[in-house]
């Protein structure tokens, strides 16, 4: 107990004090003067119901995907096109026609050996997150948009208790 004395202690700070370090960023040997810069831990976002429509979807399926989904789920909807790397791994993801996710559901060619109208309805990891998806052919294969994604999306959302009146 002698040597952790008031008058040990503060002789032994005032001995590192008056030795100069040989730069500024090196440690002065008493732990308590070194800075510990502060650790910036990346806050994951929050769980989210994400949305996936490709450039080949109507905008009527769009719109009506997010207003059924929206209506039914608790957690906040992102929509978009392309997968985030900085996505909570608890989210939830529904990919439909031709969207950064397609890929890794459907493989590189997802729409060979599908005729005109057919489509695909898949769950698979894709963009990191559990994800279901669909997609599929347009009417023509000059179709800007496709009614085999759309009707793989009602396809879908039926899997999830969704009925439609046909």
């Amino acid at each position: 107990l002698g040597a952790c004395s008031d008058k040990g202690v503060s002789s032994s700070l005032s001995e590192v004090s008056e030795t100069p370090s040989e730069s500024p960023d090196e440690p002065t040997g008493d732990p308590s003067s070194e800075e510990t810069p502060p650790v910036e831990e990346e806050t994951p976002q929050e769980s989210k119901f994400i949305l996936l429509f490709g450039d080949d979807v109507a905008e009527g399926t769009k719109e009506f995907i997010t207003e059924v989904i929206s209506e039914r789920v608790s957690l906040p909807i992102e929509i978009g096109v392309e997968c985030d790397e900085k996505w909570n791994p608890n989210s939830r993801l529904l990919s439909f026609g031709k969207t950064g996710a397609s890929s890794d559901l459907f493989g590189d060619s997802p729409l060979d050996g599908l005729e005109l109208e057919g489509f695909r309805v898949k769950t698979a990891r894709a963009c990191g997150l559990d994800t279901m998806g669909a997609i599929g052919k347009g009417r023509a294969t000059d179709s800007a948009t496709s009614i085999g994604t759309s009707f793989g999306a009602f396809a879908l959302l039926e899997e999830f208790g969704f009925g439609f009146w046909h």
